[in-house]
């Protein structure tokens, strides 16, 4: 990884509620990891956001990101849950993928309406080359 990546905020899991990720958060922190929910207090505040922001994202240090992993996979394994499958990319072959959610939609009605309409992911985006696949 490049030096300059090393001390970045990168993102190691995307959760559903703000709860999910401050478990996991305390669980990385007593191994001494740093770690931080993105947009913590906004989607704390207002948990409608949760979607317009792209989850509840759970953030680490570059460097730390394979000790993180290792972490979250011996606590899966430790608990006997099956193995999420990574949905790999078909043009570069990367793990490195999430949902894409389309927030432009959800802003304008949001505007029009008073309230957000979100729409279900369908899409998944990869992380490294930026191809976007129908799932």
């Amino acid at each position: 990884m490049p030096d300059e990546f090393q001390d970045a905020w990168v993102t190691l899991r995307v959760y559903e509620s703000l709860f999910d990720a401050q478990l996991v958060r305390a669980e990385l922190e007593t191994c001494e990891i740093d770690v931080q929910v993105a947009d913590e207090f906004t989607i704390g505040v207002n948990w409608q956001w949760r979607n317009l922001l792209g989850g509840v994202r759970l953030q680490v240090r570059g460097s730390q990101w394979e000790e993180a992993d290792g972490v979250l996979r011996a606590e899966r394994e430790e608990q006997g849950a099956p193995e999420e499958s990574p949905r790999f990319c078909f043009e570069c072959g990367s793990a490195n993928t999430h949902w894409f959610f389309r927030r432009r939609g959800a802003v304008l009605t949001w505007l029009v309406l008073g309230f957000p309409i979100f729409r279900v992911a369908s899409k998944q985006v990869c992380g490294d080359c930026g191809y976007t696949w129908r799932v």
